[in-house]
């Protein structure tokens, strides 16, 4: 097909319910493009998405969003109606982009070698994920990695908003959490970050204003052909990893067919507990507090983070060392206090062991490099 042609998700949505309400099955989303252009629907004329220049009502959003621009020259001449690859042109050389997924389309089970991100806008859906199934609601967004083989139905009064990002792209976003090392990074870097695994990642956000909005911008960013459009998608991106770590890392649910089981949900919070009182957090108090027995306790993080607890609980506690000593005055003794050590000459042994110098060598040196 030489002519370029287009036509809005609007068209294609009202097409796929009057066909429904009609014939009472559904259509894919490539066929309803043919019918579109077996009846002239479809036009040559090049379509310009903007940007709502407010913030948007749920309602006002999901009529906004049904202006999406779709090129249907690209899904007609698509002769793979199921796998997706970044090299089909999907993403029109950017790293970020968004679609959506409506109700009365019919989808097969795929892949697609690129990250997607779910985020069920209003109503609810069925995800289908290798050979399980589960249901998603409004607020709950799911990460899935690639070559993972999944479909979706979207229920009558769903609507669903799907970002698509390049591997490359995400990994390279991810990584500035990564960098963090925090527990709940090192979490995500040994089960879903270098898996070579289907699986995927959920959370719950509880629809806030505060993340439709940042939805909203990531949707038209990628959206529109304006000059540094991507470059804001992907900050934006950024942004909107590090607000949901943040702010909802406890209702992680994360599933791989690694261990064929769902991970433990109270782990996150586990990792929050340790973090904030490695001090003086042991395994007996764990177990007390979370109510499982501390040989499961220690199972989950010698699987989750290839460590064993204790070895965690020291790794922050010297972390939290070298810190107080590069940027502190402290005496030893003081610091081995507020770290967690009854013993200033067992924890020099400890940081040696780990650093390979004393604590007042390492001291020596931050100063020396400082001059």
């Amino acid at each position: 097909m030489d002519e370029v042609l287009f036509t809005r998700f609007k068209q294609v949505e009202d097409y796929a319910r009057k066909y429904y309400e009609k014939h009472h099955s559904y259509l894919d989303f490539r066929t309803i493009t043919q019918h579109l252009y077996q009846q002239g629907k479809l036009t040559n004329t090049p379509i310009v998405f903007r940007r709502s220049p407010k913030t948007l009502s749920d309602s006002e959003f999901c009529n906004h969003a049904l202006e999406q621009v779709i090129d249907a020259s690209r899904v007609l001449t698509n002769n793979k109606t199921h796998d997706v690859y970044e090299s089909f042109g999907l993403f029109f050389e950017k790293d970020i982009y968004t679609m959506l997924t409506l109700p009365f389309i019919y989808m097969e089970n795929h892949i697609h070698d690129y990250y997607e991100i779910l985020y069920v806008y209003q109503g609810s859906c069925t995800y289908f994920f290798q050979d399980i199934s589960f249901p998603l609601h409004k607020g709950q967004f799911l990460i899935l990695s690639p070559n993972t083989v999944h479909h979706i139905e979207m229920d009558k009064d769903g609507f669903g908003l799907t970002i698509n990002i390049r591997k490359s792209t995400f990994q390279d976003t991810f990584q500035t959490l990564l960098n963090e090392h925090n527990l709940l990074s090192d979490f995500f870097a040994h089960t879903f970050y270098y898996a070579e695994t289907a699986n995927y990642i959920t959370f719950d956000i509880e629809n806030t204003p505060e993340f439709n909005y940042l939805i909203q911008q990531i949707f038209d960013e990628s959206n529109c052909t304006e000059n540094h459009s991507n470059m804001i998608c992907v900050s934006l991106l950024n942004l909107f990893f590090g607000k949901l770590l943040q702010d909802f890392g406890r209702t992680i649910h994360l599933y791989s067919d690694v261990n064929n089981a769902t991970y433990n949900r109270s782990f996150p919070l586990m990792l929050k507990y340790v973090q904030s009182n490695y001090q003086t957090i042991t395994l007996p108090m764990m177990s007390q507090i979370f109510h499982y027995n501390e040989s499961y306790i220690s199972l989950l993080f010698k699987k989750y983070l290839n460590e064993n607890f204790s070895n965690v609980v020291q790794n922050l506690r010297l972390e939290q060392s070298k810190n107080l000593l590069e940027n502190t005055d402290y005496n030893l003794e003081k610091i081995s206090e507020m770290i967690g050590y009854n013993s200033v000459d067992h924890f020099s042994r400890i940081f040696k062991r780990k650093y390979g110098m004393a604590p007042s060598k390492y001291r020596k040196g931050c100063k020396t490099a400082d001059r």
